[in-house]
């Protein structure tokens, strides 16, 4: 495998993803892998720094975190200024994880990191509204605002369960817009 960076957002699923990362980057290194390590402390600064690996020399950027986290680095990638971009793996640290589980990576981080060290690849659809990339969906209206809620909620409310808060209050709650496509 190429040089990689891993890029770990330490406040993902409520500090689940720095908890995680010493075993995490320990079966990284005891399977021979070489690879760098940037704790962010902000989104812009994740997407930034997955937009400036390809030029420094890394073919894999590796996205500790959750959806949030692999967005803003599939932000960075798709800005970067080396072609091909460098490729994303994903070690899964996040809420909901809806991203890697449409692409059926595992959720337990030993065994995301495992498929990593594999090398397996897929290709995927990026998708783009204005400046901003997606990989998975974007949208507008009820769904938009169910997730505005619910990354405004405490993060003991996790998994599912803050899904289906937010939708039931945003039933109650939600009022439609007007929108022109």
């Amino acid at each position: 495998m190429s040089r990689a960076i891993a890029i770990i957002n330490p406040s993902s699923a409520k500090g689940r993803a720095r908890r995680a990362w010493p075993e995490i980057s320990a079966t990284l290194h005891d399977a021979g892998l070489s690879f760098d390590e940037v704790t962010t402390h902000s989104p812009q600064e994740g997407m930034e720094r997955a937009a400036l690996a390809g030029g420094d020399g890394y073919g894999t950027v590796i996205s500790v975190g959750g959806d949030g986290t692999t967005h803003w680095t599939v932000n960075g990638l798709m800005r970067s200024r080396t072609s091909p971009p460098p490729t994303l793996a994903i070690i899964p640290e996040g809420t909901a994880n809806d991203f890697p589980r449409c692409l059926s990576i595992p959720l337990n981080s030993r065994a995301a990191a495992r498929t990593i060290l594999d090398g397996s690849r897929r290709r995927v659809d990026v998708g783009q509204v204005n400046d901003r990339y997606f990989a998975t969906i974007s949208g507008v209206g009820f769904d938009a605002e169910v997730a505005h809620l619910v990354n405004r909620w405490p993060r003991w409310i996790r998994g599912t369960t803050v899904y289906v808060l937010g939708i039931l209050q945003t039933l109650i709650t939600y009022r439609p817009v007007d929108a022109h496509i």
